[in-house]
């Protein structure tokens, strides 16, 4: 039974529901801060019998104090099971928030976008969802100003319609809401009407369009770069 404790990085309650007879100790033997405070390194013992483990966990600092108020002065601080697992979950967001915070550094992306590539290099879903998320609400990833530049770039560079501007939005990985939030207003200084015709005169190079079959191929194609069929039509009288 002690081997199965000893042997992993099992979380300790899921551990405990094996190990039901032996005594379990869990307490936290050294703290130092790292990154100027705004992590710490945690040294933490864990006695089950005559066996003893120590484990390094590195926690932000604002995770930490969610768990209590532990600090170098107040050692050793014991821990129960719980407080244990939710300080390792800590550690594990930690390392992802640092990991995604080098992910950013070489391209800003939505906090949606920022999960994915977490979980691609390694991390579970609910992890890099959770950093993700942290990185967000730190204003890390602040999602209404790169809106705003991935619009300037659908609108000024790509020159699409309303419609499908809102699809790529949705694709880059924003929150419906946030585009219902800020896309009215972004789109009242837009000229769709300009950018339908830019489109128009560069796929008829002034041809007159008198073919039925090529009129429904031409809507179709202005469809797909997402103007309304009713703009189309009526720039096309």
């Amino acid at each position: 039974k002690d081997t199965l404790l000893w042997q992993s990085r099992l979380r300790l309650s899921e551990v405990m529901v094996i190990i039901m007879t032996s005594e379990l100790t869990v307490s936290i033997t050294g703290v130092e801060p790292k990154r100027g405070g705004a992590e710490v390194e945690l040294r933490v013992e864990i006695v089950s019998g005559e066996r003893r483990e120590e484990r390094v966990l590195r926690v932000a600092a604002e995770m930490l104090f969610e768990v209590g108020n532990i600090t170098g002065d107040r050692l050793p601080y014991p821990l129960s099971i719980e407080e244990f697992d939710r300080l390792e979950r800590f550690a594990a967001i930690t390392d992802a928030v640092n990991k995604g915070l080098y992910l950013l550094s070489y391209g800003s992306c939505t906090a949606s976008a920022l999960a994915k590539k977490l979980s691609a290099r390694g991390y579970d879903r609910e992890t890099a969802r959770a950093a993700a998320e942290y990185l967000r609400s730190s204003g890390s990833i602040d999602e209404e100003r790169l809106l705003e530049q991935y619009y300037n770039i659908l609108t000024k560079q790509k020159r699409l319609g309303p419609n499908r501007i809102r699809a790529e939005l949705l694709q880059k990985g924003f929150e419906r809401e946030l585009i219902d939030e800020r896309i009215e207003g972004l789109m009242e200084d837009t000229d769709f009407d300009e950018l339908l015709g830019y489109h128009i005169e560069k796929k008829l190079r002034g041809e007159q369009l008198t073919d039925r079959k090529k009129r429904a191929a031409l809507i179709a194609s202005l469809q797909r770069l997402g103007f309304g069929t009713s703009a189309i039509i009526r720039a096309l009288k």
